[in-house]
C-alpha cells in the first residue's frame, strides 16, 4: 500500500538525490559554523562544498533528462551514437547527422513523452527517448555539433509545446 499519491512519489523519486545533496551540504555548512578548531572547520566546509558540487550536477542531468524513465539504452561510443531497444540496436555517426530535433510526443497513458530525433545523410533516423538510460550524456556529444544551442534544446525540453522542432541542421 503507498502512503503517497502517485504524482508526489514521481516528483519524490525525480528530486531525491538533489535535495539530499544539499541537504547534507548545509548540514556540513552548519557543522563548520558551529565547530571548534580550524581543521574542523575546513573539513565540513570541504565536505559541504564537495556535496552541494555534486547536488548542482544532479540537477542539471535532471534538467537533461527530464527526470524520466523509458525504454531501452544509449550508448555514445567513439562519435557514434548506439540505441538499444528490445534486442536490437540501432546506430548512427555523429559526423553523419544532418538534423537533430526533438519530438513531443502525447500519450494516453503516460502524458507527453519527448523523444531526441537523429537523421543522418543516408537516410537513417533513430527515435530516442529522453529517459531512457544513458540518454543524459546526449548533449555532451552532441557539443561536437557546430551551431548546436544547448540553452535553445533545454528550451524546447522544459516548454515542450509545440510537437517537432529542429534544434540543430547541417547547412
Amino acid at each position: 500500500m503507498a502512503f503517497l499519491r502517485p504524482e508526489i512519489n514521481a516528483w519524490w523519486g525525480k528530486w531525491k538525490e538533489p535535495a539530499m545533496l544539499w541537504i547534507a551540504a548545509l548540514m556540513c555548512v552548519y557543522f563548520a559554523i558551529t565547530s571548534d578548531g580550524l581543521v574542523m572547520v575546513l573539513i565540513f566546509l570541504g565536505l559541504g562544498a564537495g556535496m552541494a558540487l555534486v547536488g548542482i550536477g544532479s540537477y542539471r542531468t535532471i534538467r537533461v533528462t527530464g527526470g524520466g524513465i523509458a525504454i531501452g539504452h544509449v550508448e555514445v561510443d567513439e562519435r557514434q551514437v548506439t540505441y538499444f531497444l528490445g534486442g536490437e540496436g540501432f546506430s548512427i555517426a555523429i559526423d553523419n547527422l544532418t538534423e537533430v530535433a526533438l519530438d513531443a510526443v502525447q500519450d494516453r497513458l503516460k502524458g507527453q513523452e519527448l523523444f531526441w530525433v537523429l537523421k543522418d545523410s543516408v537516410g537513417s533516423i533513430i527515435r530516442i527517448p529522453v529517459g531512457a538510460a544513458g540518454a543524459e550524456r546526449m548533449f555532451e556529444n552532441l557539443a561536437a555539433l557546430e551551431g548546436l544551442s544547448h540553452q535553445d534544446a533545454l528550451k524546447v525540453m522544459q516548454n515542450r509545446g509545440e510537437q517537432y522542432q529542429v534544434i540543430w541542421s547541417k547547412n
